[in-house]
């Protein structure tokens, strides 16, 4: 019963955070919302970039000090998303857990983010991994069968919205790598994942160790028969030892309700001191916990990650100009630092101006959201993007705020304008300016001719709306590596009139 608890539960957060990325508007986003607060990683890195103290942080380890590690098992999309992959007849055998690989790899990912490189966070935190999946590869599928549907349901005078992806190449094939990735390990090692690779597994596997609730093994009625082994895909059942290792035990209850003799259970833990164990078994129980040797591997390894971290910063360094972040990122630095890469932003941008970034912030942000005005442009009104954010890397702006931040600056190239170079009849780039920072003068050559863009960069906010429309890419929008304020009260209008257009016809 509590392994169909367990289904049923896993498979509404999924559904929700799937329903919650695909669908556009307000339900959609709040759905991925629900789902992004309730995860453990971006709420730390949210308390890391804001300061401020999310109620997830402290939930999360409460739940795993009295239930164990269920949090991997119904909470987590990546850890439900391996479990659709786990075969059925699969079986499964005890291992010892080789403690150095299931350390040293999530200390580094960890001390790297903490360092400011956040590659192998943005690669490897689960959230982040089951975002790009979702926004890579499903989105994009499902927006293909369902545009058939709404070009159908126009015969029935039927309108209805259509979805729309971001398709970026670099981002698909990674996310079509991750998934590979993830489904091999679910058949060649179950929730090896989980236990050896994911930073999130390795924190709460330390807290489940000293949980009140887990699974038991009744020593006395136990026939070391191996069904529940076979089937406990975190590999962690010895039955030699009538034992289970909970810092391993992800809460999936697969081994519960095949034992022919109910020896397994779910409730309080039993707690025997080494002797009474070795006694009960015949032999020595190997301590879970870390050795001093472990200890010592592990600490040493992870302090190698400082100055390779500090080295691969300085090499992986940042195209400034290139790479613009979203409104309420506050800079180009804390942006990088706090980001996960989720894609959750770029899902439910509207006019899918973010995209995943390969290069425009360098190495070290890595497929993190990067505004595209070759794709799109950010609408003034539009803060989709702060309030879906669950890492804080983008802050909640109200719109105000929002239309008085700067995030870049627009120049204006002259040479290949042709209003200014071919005295041809241009404005679309004053016509898409919300706050009139391009706007038209009179042309410097007099009477007769059309007049022609003049840029006030004091009141610029990088938006892109300019770039995106100029038919001959005469302007562009390079980034402000730290966010400023624009001050006016609305947006300014210019005092001059737009001429006629010339007799020789449009610019295009």
């Amino acid at each position: 019963m509590i392994r169909i608890v367990r289904i049923v539960v896993s498979g509404i957060v999924l559904a929700a955070f799937v329903a919650g990325v695909i669908l556009p508007g307000e339900f959609g986003g709040r759905l991925a919302d629900i789902v992004a607060r309730m995860q453990f990683f971006p709420a730390l890195q949210q308390w890391n970039a804001t300061s401020k103290i999310v109620l997830t942080i402290i939930l999360v380890p409460v739940l795993t000090l009295i239930f164990g590690r269920i949090y991997c098992s119904i909470i987590c999309p990546l850890g439900i998303i391996q479990d659709l992959f786990m075969r059925r007849k699969r079986k499964f055998a005890y291992r010892e857990s080789n403690k150095v690989i299931r350390w040293i790899f999530p200390a580094a990912i960890l001390f790297l983010g903490v360092l400011g490189v956040p590659v192998l966070v943005t690669l490897f935190e689960p959230f982040a991994v089951s975002g790009r999946i979702v926004d890579n590869l499903i989105l994009p599928a499902a927006a293909t069968v369902y545009s058939p549907f709404v070009l159908w349901m126009r015969h029935f005078d039927i309108y209805l919205n259509p979805l729309t992806a971001a398709f970026a190449l670099s981002a698909t094939i990674l996310a079509a790598a991750q998934l590979a990735g993830i489904i091999g390990l679910v058949i060649w090692r179950g929730r090896f994942y989980c236990n050896s690779i994911c930073p999130v597994g390795a924190v709460l596997s330390v807290l489940s160790q000293f949980s009140i609730l887990g699974i038991r093994i009744n020593r006395e009625k136990c026939v070391s028969c191996g069904i529940c082994r076979n089937a406990c895909k975190a590999e962690c059942i010895d039955l030699e030892n009538f034992r289970v290792d909970s810092g391993r035990c992800v809460g999936c209850f697969s081994c519960l309700g095949n034992c022919p003799r109910d020896a397994i259970s779910y409730g309080l833990r039993e707690r025997l001191s080494r002797a009474e164990t070795a006694a009960v078994s015949g032999s020595i129980v190997p301590q879970n916990p870390m050795t001093r040797r472990d200890f010592l591997v592990m600490t040493g390894a992870a302090a190698c990650t400082v100055p390779a971290g500090m080295l691969l910063k300085r090499v992986a360094r940042p195209d400034l100009e290139r790479g613009i972040a979203p409104p309420g990122a506050g800079s180009v630095a804390k942006f990088n630092a706090a980001c996960t890469g989720c894609h959750l932003c770029i899902s439910k941008c509207p006019e899918k101006v973010l995209r995943p970034a390969f290069g425009q912030y360098g190495l070290a942000g890595f497929q993190q959201p990067v505004l595209d005005f070759s794709a799109g442009y950010c609408a003034y009104q539009c803060n989709t993007c702060g309030q879906v954010c669950p890492n804080g890397a983008i802050r909640p702006l109200d719109l105000y705020t929002k239309q008085h931040t700067s995030i870049g600056i627009a120049a204006l190239e002259r040479s290949t304008c042709v209003a200014w170079a071919e005295d041809k009849a241009c404005g679309a780039c004053d016509e898409v300016c919300p706050v009139k920072a391009v706007h038209m003068i009179p042309n410097p050559k007099g009477a007769g001719y059309p007049t022609v863009p003049e840029m006030r960069p004091e009141l610029c906010l990088g938006c892109g709306a300019c770039e995106n429309v100029c038919p001959r890419y005469s302007i562009r929008v390079t980034a402000r590596t730290v966010h400023a304020p624009v001050t006016f009260e609305k947006p300014p209008t210019t005092d001059h009139k737009a001429e006629p257009p010339p007799t020789d016809g449009f610019a295009f």
